[in-house]
């Protein structure tokens, strides 16, 4: 089922925005290594950490600032949705320091977006901290992919 307000072509909308290179996975990779997926009724970006942040820092790097153009652009159009963004990290440090700057890193991306015209009230964020990675954090390769921000758009639920 499409998402409501978001339809299946707003997967396309966002890959298109930001330069679209297909991935042979299903899923839609952004130059730079951003990933674009759905999970049922959400649009998911997953933005590495390598473009997003510099090591410990919650400053976004210059680089990525495209991308999240490109998410405002999308987000104000596709305006019956939520955007949640979603902070993690490796587990290099300690769990609190992660979860605060993942926190940080989060509410960053957050403060990019309403600075481009995205409503506040539309906005959750959540740190994520080391406690959700996707690869294993035993190897550099496997942390570098835990060091990422998530931003999922989620059609708002009527009632």
């Amino acid at each position: 089922m499409p998402l409501p307000n978001v339809p299946a072509v707003g997967v396309s909308a966002v890959v298109q925005v930001v330069s679209e290179k297909k991935s042979t996975k299903g899923a839609s990779s952004l130059s730079l290594g951003v990933t674009v997926t759905r999970k049922g009724e959400d649009i998911v970006l997953n933005m590495p950490g390598n473009i997003t942040f510099r090591t410990g820092s919650a400053d976004l790097n210059a680089q990525f600032f495209k991308v999240l153009d490109g998410v405002a652009q999308v987000a104000k159009k596709y305006d019956k949705t939520i955007i949640e963004i979603a902070g993690h990290t490796d587990n290099v440090g300690g769990a609190d320091f992660n979860r605060q700057l993942s926190q940080r890193r989060a509410s960053a991306v957050a403060q990019y977006l309403m600075s481009k015209g995205v409503s506040e009230q539309r906005i959750i964020t959540a740190a994520g901290g080391e406690d959700h990675p996707i690869a294993s954090n035993s190897t550099d390769q496997g942390r570098a992919a835990n060091r990422r921000v998530e931003v999922t758009l989620a059609p708002l639920k009527e009632g």
